[in-house]
């Protein structure tokens, strides 16, 4: 496919050279672009934490028109918004984020205008100057034009990819489902650096039901060394593990390729690249219907969702079923490996041109 015509510059709030910033988005985001536009220019854009939130936003703008300046771009892309209410100049901006503020605090409307009038105005601000603002779920989308109906033209669901160095093959994939279906355990995934909001809790709670219900099982914990006291029989903590070097990316791999199933319960998740990296390896995933994962998970097609109270008998159930029927299985597994595949980072830097160009016509 021909590369996207034209110049971008790439602005990020974190250092998008360092696959360690923000779970490697940046870094995703500045590869993708490199390989899909015909030109691509970078700098990132540091918010200043330190600063009052005035100055703090003013001299982001700052750096940002700069920048412009320097490069001459046709298009610009915000990773981050903070670069963007004081931008000053005629090229087109954009922001590729996960939330707007509104979406990210939580409070009620009411409450958020009245308790946080500072981050509602940072939102108008930035909506008013973007030409468009892309958020990567359909609820970051619906709940942002909730908040600010005026901009709801300039608001586009653009899926995050998943962040890893290189796609498993899909022969090999094959193998390795054969594997999973000889082998009795089943073999549970949790990833997660924030444990308890991302529900490790819960995932305990499964695994006890299922060890309840004679069903031998494996759980893998990743990017974590929980406090908890008493972890189930058959749990191995593996802590965090380095992506982006050759020893961290084959023990990551392996246990994806490994995993059943990736247990992801999470209280709060604007969207969550792990869904899509698991789904890359053939491994369904096991959700909560809350906030941004609906929008990677589309129920029996990649994994199932469920409500929070209702996590634990569903998903036990849902296993019990699958692991009995190897082809139901396996038709899950394929049709992860297509959801994952369609939302690849260079997808959606292709599907960002094209709504940017069809403006423009």
């Amino acid at each position: 496919m021909p590369p996207v015509s034209g110049h971008l510059l790439f602005l990020s709030e974190w250092d998008a050279h360092n696959p360690l910033r923000w779970s490697g988005i940046p870094a995703a985001m500045l590869r993708a672009f490199g390989r899909t536009w015909e030109r691509v220019s970078y700098q990132q854009v540091p918010f200043d934490l330190g600063a009052e939130l005035p100055l703090a936003l003013a001299r982001s703008g700052a750096a940002a028109t700069r920048a412009a300046r320097r490069h001459r771009p046709d298009l610009i892309v915000c990773q981050g918004t903070s670069m963007i209410p004081h931008f000053q100049g005629d090229t087109p901006v954009v922001s590729w984020h996960d939330a707007s503020w509104y979406t990210l605090v939580g409070l009620p409307l009411p409450r958020f205008r009245r308790e946080r009038p500072e981050l509602l105005a940072w939102d108008q601000q930035t909506l008013q100057r973007v030409l468009y603002m892309f958020l990567a779920s359909d609820w970051a989308c619906d709940y942002t034009a909730r908040a600010y109906p005026e901009f709801q033209h300039k608001l586009h669901t653009l899926p995050f990819g998943p962040n890893l160095p290189v796609w498993p093959a899909l022969a090999d994939l094959e193998a390795v489902w054969q594997q999973r279906l000889q082998r009795q355990t089943c073999r549970l995934l949790f990833i997660g650096k924030e444990w308890e909001r991302k529900g490790l809790p819960r995932v305990l709670e499964l695994v006890r039901s299922l060890h309840a219900q004679q069903i031998p099982v494996q759980l893998d914990i990743v990017g974590c060394e929980p406090e908890v006291a008493d972890l189930p029989s058959g749990t191995v903590v593996h802590g965090f593990l380095a992506k982006h070097t050759p020893e961290g990316w084959a023990a990551f791999a392996a246990l994806l390729a490994e995993a059943d199933f990736l247990v992801h319960p999470a209280r709060r998740e604007c969207y969550g690249c792990v869904l899509v990296e698991a789904n890359a390896f053939g491994v369904p995933v096991l959700a909560t219907a809350i906030e941004g994962m609906p929008t990677v998970v589309r129920e029996g097609e990649n994994g199932y969702l469920a409500r929070s109270k209702d996590y634990v008998p569903l998903m036990a159930s849902h296993i019990q079923r699958l692991k009995a029927s190897p082809e139901a299985y396996l038709n899950l597994a394929r049709q992860s490996v297509l959801r994952a595949r369609s939302l690849a980072w260079e997808q959606g830097a292709r599907r960002m041109a094209q709504v940017v160009f069809s403006a423009a016509d």
